[in-house]
C-alpha cells in the first residue's frame, strides 16, 4: 500500500548555497518548515533562499498532476520575508571549469551531468582538479553522444574520460580513453571519474571529508565560543596524539632492543 504523507517537515536550520550537493557552503537560516502540501513546501524552500520559484519545473509538473499548489501559499508563524536570504545559486553553466567538457544531445543536469559536475565542483574547491591539471595536463570529459572534432588534440592535452553507453563507439572503445559505462551514470560517477583522472581518494572518503570541512566552516561561523575553540583545537589534538603515538612506539622499540641485548 502506498500512502501519501500527512506532513512534510524540512530542517532549514542550515542551508547549503553554491555548487551543491557536495561543494556547497553552509549558511545559517534558523528555520524549520512544515506543511501538508509537498509542492508548497518546495516553493517555500526556494523563496527562503531568495530564488525564483517559478523556475522549479518539478513543482510545476507536480501542481499540474494535482499534488499541491505553488501559489498562493498561506504562511503562519514568522513571516518568510523576515528570514529569507539571498543565497548564491551556484554556477548555471560549465564555463568556469578549467577543463574540456563535451555534452551530448539529450544529456541532462538531473542525470549523469549533475553527478559528474558535483565531483568536479568538489575537486575544484579542494584544489584537487588544479593538481590534476598541473601534473597531467588539461583533462577532457565527454558525456553521451557527441563528436569531438579536436579528439586527437585533446588526447595530447591530458587525460580523457568518456561517460555513458550512448557515447559513440569510436570514442568509448578507444584504448586511450577511460570509459565509464551506464545510462545514465549515477552512483558510480564519483569513483569512476576520480579513477579516470588518476585521483586516489575513494568517493566515500571525499564525501566524508566534505562533511567534515563544512561542519568546521559552520562551527567557526555560527558556533559558540567553546565550539569554535574545539573546532580549532581538534587538528592540533590529532597531530599531538599522532606525535605522541610515534614517540611511544619508538620508546617501546628501544626497550625491546635493550631486553634482547
Amino acid at each position: 500500500m502506498v500512502l501519501r504523507p500527512a506532513l512534510y517537515v524540512v530542517d532549514a536550520l542550515i542551508a547549503g548555497e553554491g555548487d551543491g550537493p557536495i561543494a556547497d557552503q553552509p549558511h545559517w537560516t534558523g528555520c524549520v518548515l512544515a506543511s501538508s502540501d509537498p509542492v508548497a513546501t518546495d516553493v517555500a524552500i526556494c523563496r527562503l533562499l531568495g530564488h525564483d520559484w517559478r523556475k522549479l519545473n518539478f513543482a510545476k509538473e507536480a501542481e499540474v498532476r494535482g499534488l499541491g499548489v505553488r501559489d498562493p501559499i498561506h504562511f503562519v508563524g514568522v513571516p518568510l520575508e523576515d528570514v529569507a536570504i539571498k543565497a548564491w545559486p551556484g554556477h548555471a553553466d560549465f564555463r568556469y571549469l578549467p577543463i574540456n567538457l563535451l555534452l551530448g544531445h539529450g544529456v541532462q543536469l538531473a542525470g549523469t551531468v549533475g553527478h559528474v559536475k558535483s565531483v568536479l565542483d568538489s575537486m575544484l574547491r579542494r584544489g584537487e582538479l588544479q593538481k590534476v591539471i598541473w601534473m597531467k595536463g588539461t583533462p577532457t570529459i565527454m558525456i553521451g553522444e557527441i563528436d569531438d572534432p579536436n579528439f586527437e588534440e585533446h588526447l595530447k592535452e591530458g587525460l580523457y574520460v568518456v561517460f555513458d553507453d550512448a557515447a559513440k563507439a569510436k570514442y568509448k572503445n578507444d584504448p586511450r580513453v577511460y570509459f565509464v559505462p551506464g545510462h545514465p551514470v549515477l552512483q558510480t560517477a564519483m569513483p569512476e571519474l576520480m579513477k579516470g583522472l588518476g585521483v586516489s581518494w575513494p568517493g566515500q572518503a571525499v564525501m566524508k571529508w566534505e562533511q567534515f570541512e563544512r561542519r568546521g566552516i559552520h562551527n567557526l561561523e555560527y558556533g559558540s565560543v567553546a565550539r569554535k575553540l574545539m573546532t580549532i583545537a581538534k587538528p592540533s589534538i590529532a597531530v599531538t596524539a599522532t606525535i605522541g603515538g610515534i614517540l611511544e612506539a619508538k620508546a617501546l622499540i628501544r626497550k625491546i632492543r635493550r631486553d634482547k641485548s
